[in-house]
């Protein structure tokens, strides 16, 4: 009986551990498994420019444009884990916000998550915390929070990414209305 209950203990103590356990691959060697902390790496705390990026389908005089919109950033530790975006929806959003990361921009997501629009104030800025699954990067490389949505009528949401140092001070706003084939930092050029 006494085995019995330290072995029926010692099962929620086990679970809590390896939710904080993460392997390493390492090139020929056996894999090392080390205990991490789920920290913030970077933020944008302010929201400076007064302006929002919007992203999904949009009439722009005259003409229909799809725009899915990134913000690049240099990570400073080694694990991302989550990133927070100060957005909104319109009233009429029914399809999710795909959030990905991205080591270039015209490449595939390396890890994304859908965010559904019932986490979204409609017509107010809120922060949405984007959890997807761990991704080992490198400090001192760029990569890229890319949002996109699905192309259809009235679905669209828009992001205070920014192109403000003062507000970003390790990345800038990338624009892209054909699919992500090409990217822009200047929204005016659309």
């Amino acid at each position: 009986i006494v085995v019995l209950i330290l072995f029926l203990t010692a099962i929620p103590v086990s679970t809590a551990i390896s939710e904080k356990e993460k392997t390493i691959p390492c090139e020929g060697k056996i894999p090392t498994t080390i205990l991490y902390q789920d920290e913030l790496d970077q933020n944008q705390s302010v929201y400076i420019e007064g302006a929002i990026v919007p992203i999904g389908r949009l009439l722009i005089e005259g003409t229909i444009i799809m725009v899915q919109v990134a913000q690049s950033f240099i990570p400073t530790k080694d694990l991302l884990t989550r990133v927070e975006l100060l957005a909104t929806k319109n009233v009429t959003a029914s399809y999710p916000l795909v959030v990905g990361i991205r080591d270039n921009l015209t490449h595939e997501n390396l890890v994304e998550t859908s965010i559904s629009p019932a986490s979204f104030l409609a017509g107010n800025y809120s922060w949405i915390e984007c959890n997807f699954d761990d991704l080992w990067v490198t400090p001192g490389n760029t990569y890229y929070i890319v949002t996109e949505t699905k192309n259809v009528t009235d679905n669209f949401y828009a992001w205070a990414a920014n192109n403000n140092s003062d507000a970003y001070p390790n990345g800038c706003a990338w624009f892209s209305i054909d699919n992500g084939d090409s990217w822009n930092q200047s929204a005016t050029q659309y």
